[in-house]
């Protein structure tokens, strides 16, 4: 995690504040690019943040305190103590907010004047999920042997993380078919 990144979490947290502004892009540090569950579980709990920014903006900052500390266990060695912050940011995550109570008594919906439910994961977004999923993998089982190239590479899918996070979703698919590809090759 980077070191800048937990200090603009705490800012985020300004009292007074309108909250949409206050998560408007959530700093979130990459994640690990490991296959054990613990690394998986990470990856997880940073896609259901990023989901949940538009949604629900306040269980987004909630949840980002848990993945910074799934973030600097994992890093730590402590696998199974990240797997258990992990899965503490995706229920916080996945929190909805409690409806208001209504004066009057709901009616029974009209099964003829039924809406289809909206998506909650616009088309967009999720392929820049499966794209940064599919470049996740690929840096895990990456041909290139050369360190410097890797180190590119491993900088390029952290681009890629942060350009999720603000919702710049063909950036992601940009960066993230750039790694794919020199992995695939090996160059």
């Amino acid at each position: 995690m980077r070191l800048a990144t937990l200090p603009l979490l705490a800012l985020l947290a300004i009292p007074g504040a309108p909250l949409s502004a206050q998560t408007a892009t959530l700093p979130l540090a990459p994640p690990p690019v490991a296959t054990n569950a613990a690394a998986s579980a990470v990856f997880d709990a940073m896609l259901a943040i990023s989901r949940a920014v538009n949604a629900n903006p306040g269980a987004a900052q909630a949840a980002s305190f848990p993945y910074a500390s799934a973030i600097q266990r994992y890093q730590a060695g402590d696998l199974s103590g990240a797997q258990r912050e992990a899965a503490q940011a995706r229920m916080l995550a996945g929190q909805t907010p409690f409806p208001l109570a209504s004066p009057a008594p709901l009616q029974p919906p009209n099964p003829a004047t039924r809406l289809a439910l909206p998506a909650l994961v616009n088309p967009p977004q999720a392929d820049a999920e499966a794209f940064l999923a599919v470049t996740r993998r690929a840096l895990a089982t990456c041909a290139v042997t050369d360190k410097t190239q890797r180190a590119q590479l491993q900088t390029r899918y952290e681009d890629a993380v942060h350009e999720y996070g603000a919702a710049r979703y063909n950036d992601v698919r940009t960066d993230a078919r750039a790694v794919i590809d020199a992995c695939a090759a090996g160059r």
